[in-house]
C-alpha cells in the first residue's frame, strides 16, 4: 500500500488509503453488491491516480531544485540571413543527458522518446514518467530541411531529430 499525503493546515500527514480487500468487503456488506464494488474500485483508482500525481509534482520540485544548470558548451555559429555573423554557446543534447540523469534518477524519472517524421517535419515526444507511474510529455516539431548546403538530406533529418529532442526534453523538464 502506498501512502496518500494529505493537506492539513499547510502540512503533509500522511493517511492509509483502503486496499483492495476493504473494498471488497465494503461491497459485499452494501445492498448495492456489483455497482457497489465498481463505483468503489473507481474511487479507489482516481485516489491512486491522485497520489500518483501529487508524488510526481513532489518529485520534480526536487528535481528542479537540485539539478544544476546545463552548462552550454556547444559553440553555434553562423551567418544569419542577411549575412551577418552570429555566435552564442549552447547546451547540446548530450550535455542535457549527463547534467540531469542523475537528478532524474534520485527522484524517481526515467525519459524516452518517440519520433516522427512527417512532411518535411521532424516531431519528437520527450515523456518523463516517475516510478509510481504518472508520466507526463512534451512535443516539439522542427523542420527537417536545413540552410547548410554541406548536409545530406539524412544529416539534415538526424539534425532535426536531435534539435527536436532536446527543444522536447528541456520543455518536459521546466
Amino acid at each position: 500500500n502506498t501512502l496518500v499525503l494529505h493537506e492539513t493546515k499547510n502540512e503533509l500527514q500522511a493517511i492509509k488509503p483502503l486496499d483492495m480487500q476493504e473494498l471488497f468487503k465494503m461491497a459485499i456488506n452494501s445492498p448495492g453488491g456489483a455497482d457497489s464494488l465498481a463505483k468503489l474500485q473507481e474511487i479507489h483508482f482516481r485516489q491512486q491516480d491522485r497520489n500518483a500525481a501529487l508524488e510526481f509534482a513532489q518529485a520534480l520540485a526536487r528535481f528542479q531544485d537540485e539539478c544544476p544548470p546545463v552548462p552550454r558548451t556547444t559553440l553555434v555559429s553562423f551567418a544569419s540571413s542577411g549575412g551577418k555573423a552570429v555566435k552564442y554557446r549552447s547546451a547540446d543534447f548530450e550535455q542535457i543527458i549527463e547534467t540531469t540523469r542523475p537528478h532524474l534518477r534520485a527522484n524517481g524519472f526515467s525519459i524516452s522518446f518517440d519520433m516522427d517524421s512527417v512532411n518535411g517535419q521532424v516531431t519528437a515526444t520527450c515523456t518523463l514518467r516517475h516510478v509510481n507511474g504518472h508520466a507526463i510529455s512534451a512535443k516539439a516539431t522542427i523542420p527537417s530541411a536545413s540552410s547548410n548546403p554541406g548536409m545530406s538530406d539524412q544529416q539534415k533529418v538526424g539534425s532535426a531529430n536531435t534539435f527536436a529532442k532536446r527543444t522536447a526534453l528541456t520543455s518536459v523538464l521546466g
